[in-house]
């Protein structure tokens, strides 16, 4: 159904040029086409990989469901501090791109900190200094890439990009979430002790309830598991770092809005890069 709708939106013709309407021309724009695909692999990355953290928490560090979730609260501070000081660097320098470099630099070290750290870490330290570290990256990059789109585009068509970047951003985390549970669910079945261990507890009369045993069993085996799929995180974001490298900056324009739609602007400009 997304797939036709999207579709039905390209094929709608819009004779007077204004409006909210997606157009195949929009994707013409080599900022906003790079735009799309590098969000959309960020979220994959970030997703993906934090969509198991409270089960790492409970089941191997031993928290409570209460615990793991304040747990992951750096992720989410890194991201609101670095897109505050992103923005007063934005506004100072004029220039959105290097900012965005360091941003996924930073998101792809941290998950393959965070991909150390679960496999061998006994401490929560390294774990939240790697998650705050992510929370910078992206939020170093995700201001930046939206400023970059609107910047890009005239201004009939910036909610039209502003939201086809959500859009991107939500069905790239949608896609990352999919993914990384389809690879951790491989990863544990493929494992004999879990499945042993699973046939047990299937078997017994407390299943919520894990035996001694078979807590240090499954212990190094979620690790494991975890780690691997925050290593494919790592390389996923380290393919949006190739891509981003091929985005145009563009000298950012701060006309209002009146002296934009007054003016005979292109639909989609191209501008030469700073």
């Amino acid at each position: 159904m997304t797939l036709l709708a999207v579709l039905s939106g390209l094929r709608t013709k819009n004779p007077k040029g204004l409006g909210a309407t997606l157009t195949v021309d929009l994707f013409r724009n080599e900022v906003f086409a790079i735009a799309c695909v590098v969000m959309a692999l960020v979220f994959m990355a970030l997703f993906g990989s934090t969509l198991f953290f409270p089960l790492f928490f409970q089941t191997v560090m031993g928290t409570s469901a209460a615990q793991s979730g304040l747990l992951t609260t750096p992720l989410m501070a890194g991201v609101v501090i670095a897109s505050i000081v992103n923005g007063r660097l934005l506004l100072r320098s004029g220039r959105y791109k290097m900012t965005q470099i360091v941003g996924v630099l930073i998101a792809a070290a941290a998950l393959a900190a965070l991909a150390w750290a679960t496999s061998v870490a006994q401490r929560f330290t390294e774990i939240e200094i790697a998650l705050f570290s992510l929370g910078i990256g992206v939020g170093l990059v995700m201001p930046n890439m939206t400023i970059a789109v609107q910047n890009a585009l005239p201004a009939i068509h910036r909610g039209v990009g502003t939201a086809v970047l959500s859009f991107g951003r939500s069905l790239g985390g949608l896609v990352g979430i999919a993914g990384a549970g389809a690879i951790f669910t491989q990863l544990l079945h493929a494992d004999g002790a879990f499945t042993s261990v699973s046939a047990k507890l299937a078997e017994s009369h407390t299943p919520h309830q894990l035996p001694a045993e078979a807590d240090m069993t499954l212990g190094p085996i979620y690790r494991n598991s975890i780690a691997i799929t925050l290593v494919v995180a790592a390389l996923i974001v380290t393919i949006a770092l190739l891509i981003l490298l091929r985005l145009p900056e563009l000298p950012l324009r701060y006309q209002t809005l009146s002296d934009e739609t007054s003016s005979d602007l292109p639909d989609l400009p191209e501008g030469k890069p700073m």
